[in-house]
């Protein structure tokens, strides 16, 4: 087994169009990929301000970043001072560790439960966590997971990664603009339960 040298990265931004969980992960990716021969890829747009970009662009990642120009913005509609990136994760990997769905939890670490039925809407906002790996072969990133603070609800269908992040106390919980509301759509539950802190060797990097 080629042992993976990596190094775990946490920046701060805003969600949109996540799939972040086995209900609705991607299964097609754009034109051209197989993203099927995975099981399907965990992505999301994550966006930052310059603060967080400078701190991407530390990290080495080789994930690609957009909003650098006019033209960028306009096609990711992206206002000027914000910068995206696509954070993506396989649902399997040659080696089982570092596949599966990234781990997404709330302020206080509670686990997002996507049994309940809701997903992380656009405009929530909260903490990115990766890693920017080198083996023999190649150099790469991997989504760890995510810290929802502001959670944006919005309901998906009812069917380990690694992170540890630091408990933040309560996330505020609301219902995303986009989400779509009738009678049968669940209201924002709130979340007081703590989960212990994954212990370092919990963390397979």
């Amino acid at each position: 087994m080629a042992k993976q040298k990596a190094k775990t990265f946490e920046v701060q931004g805003t969600y949109r169009y996540m799939k972040g969980f086995p209900q609705n992960k991607d299964t097609r990716g754009p034109e051209g990929a197989n993203w099927d021969e995975h099981g399907g890829m965990y992505i999301t747009d994550f966006i930052m301000d310059e603060d967080n970009l400078a701190i991407f662009e530390e990290s080495g990642s080789q994930w690609k970043t957009y909003g650098h120009t006019k033209a960028e913005r306009t096609k990711h509609n992206l206002e000027e001072g914000q910068f995206m990136i696509r954070p993506r994760r396989k649902h399997v990997e040659k080696f089982a560790q570092y596949g599966g769905p990234p781990v997404v939890v709330l302020a206080d670490g509670t686990p997002i439960d996507p049994e309940e039925g809701m997903g992380v809407g656009n405009g929530s906002t909260g903490y990115l966590q990766y890693t920017v790996y080198q083996t023999p072969l190649h150099a790469g990133s991997r989504w760890l997971g995510s810290q929802i603070i502001d959670w944006k609800q919005y309901p998906i269908s009812a069917g380990g990664g690694g992170a540890a992040f630091a408990n933040r106390g309560e996330s505020h919980i609301s219902m995303s603009e986009d989400a779509p509301v009738d009678e049968d759509t669940p209201a924002p539950k709130a979340r007081a339960k703590v989960v212990d802190v994954l212990e370092d060797d919990e963390i397979p990097f």
